[in-house]
């Protein structure tokens, strides 16, 4: 259940600070090899990756009906236009969450991740890739998508940043081949 945000703020943070404590998404498990970094997400992070996991379900769900040709060639431009405002958001609270917590536990420099508990991790490159895969929980038809997430996390220079890149690039090409074109 969702309470009443009196701030006047924007749709999408009034979206986090609407957020329950019995609505909190929890992560699930980090697999491969991770070092604990001895902290756990305080409650506005839990708030902010609850907001960050349901926009990706939105997502994954608009994906599942474009896949499914569930969508009419004329509210795909409508479709096209609110798949371009869910990446941005996407990206953007990703960015916005793990900048508070390196600014927080004070870890520059470094790739982070969350697991199973609320506790803040440093996944090493094999498991950072593996929780991707989870993350997303991408359909077969979307391998070449995990292929440049995979890629992405390979690379220690703003790995975070590029992966979104890559899935938004994917998912417009995958638009393109079914006959319809994106632009951002």
């Amino acid at each position: 259940m969702m309470k009443e945000c009196a701030m006047d703020v924007g749709e999408l943070f009034a979206r986090i600070l609407m957020v329950n404590p019995e609505d909190y998404i929890e992560p699930e498990k980090g697999s491969g090899t991770f070092e604990l970094t001895g902290h756990l997400m305080n409650d506005f992070e839990k708030r902010i990756y609850t907001v960050f996991r349901q926009l990706i379900t939105e997502n994954e769900q608009i994906f599942k009906k474009i896949e499914a040709d569930e969508i009419s060639k004329k509210e795909m431009g409508k479709v096209k236009a609110e798949l371009i405002v869910l990446d941005d958001k996407i990206r953007s609270i990703k960015h916005f969450f793990y900048f508070l917590i390196s600014d927080r536990i004070k870890t520059w420099g470094c790739s982070l991740g969350v697991s199973k508990g609320w506790k803040i991790i440093i996944p090493d490159t094999e498991a950072e890739k593996a929780e991707i895969a989870v993350a997303l929980n991408l359909p077969k038809e979307f391998r070449q998508l995990f292929e440049a997430l995979s890629m992405s996390a390979n690379s220690r220079t703003e790995p975070r940043d590029e992966a979104a890149d890559n899935v938004a690039n994917m998912a417009r090409n995958m638009m393109r081949q079914k006959g319809n074109s994106v632009t951002h």
